[in-house]
């Protein structure tokens, strides 16, 4: 147990995809066994984390307020609430702010669930929820609800468009971390882009990265000048 305050961690994956992350300690009597340990209570204040991967071109910077990490002996897992503002992600040459993340997430040996995890950005706002098993490979159990302002969204990724309104994703993510099935439910309302104003969307769509196929079961926009509808 103990406390810790105002300390910076910088994560980099250099071009080759070599890292600084420290490997877990190993038991030194049984070594081929992971160590045994446990987190009572941990409080961590004013914490800087960077994620620099220079070969995916991405840098993210986040202040953490707060971090509390409190371990149960009985489940032998550690419970983590975390808080932060200020922070921002760069991919390439876009750039987006995140102005507040909070988040509650339940560790274990082998597996993460995700409480709640909140992040609000550039006028939008995502929750994230769901469990990661089999740390040696991910499989994913994640659910994702968005709602997302479309003007602040173009912005970010520098369209010259005009493009206004508001959609809302209801998205889930489920197999390997690497490949998962995605199935998600997009709805907009009054949209614009470019002359074209006041649409509505609704769309239900699936998209498997295993085997690179996605599908529209069902598509509908609704608008003053017609309406359509589709699937395929």
């Amino acid at each position: 147990s103990g406390t810790v305050d105002n300390i910076d961690i910088h994560y980099v994956v250099d071009e080759q995809g070599r890292d600084n992350l420290p490997r877990p300690p190993s038991d030194p009597n049984q070594p081929q066994k992971p160590l045994d340990y446990l987190v009572s209570s941990l409080k961590i204040d004013r914490a800087r984390v960077r994620y620099e991967n220079r070969a995916q071109q991405i840098d993210a910077q986040l202040p953490l307020s707060s971090i509390e990490v409190s371990g149960n002996e009985l489940t032998d897992r550690h419970e983590i609430r975390l808080e932060a503002a200020r922070g921002d992600v760069r991919v390439g040459d876009r750039e987006a702010a995140i102005d507040r993340l909070t988040g509650q997430i339940d560790l274990g040996k082998d597996d993460v669930s995700i409480e709640r995890l909140d992040v609000d950005t550039t006028g939008s706002h995502a929750s994230l929820s769901g469990t990661i098993t089999q740390f040696d490979a991910p499989v994913a159990d994640l659910a994702l609800k968005s709602t997302l302002d479309t003007m602040a969204v173009a912005g970010v990724a520098k369209l010259d468009e005009p493009v206004s309104g508001s959609v809302t994703i209801d998205a889930t993510a489920k197999g390997p971390l690497s490949t998962p099935a995605i199935e998600a439910r997009v709805s907009g309302t009054d949209l614009q882009y470019r002359e074209l104003r006041d649409v509505q969307l609704q769309a239900d769509a699936t998209y498997d990265l295993a085997t690179r196929q996605a599908a529209v079961s069902s598509l509908q926009v609704r608008a003053p000048w017609g309406n359509v509808t589709g699937d395929g």
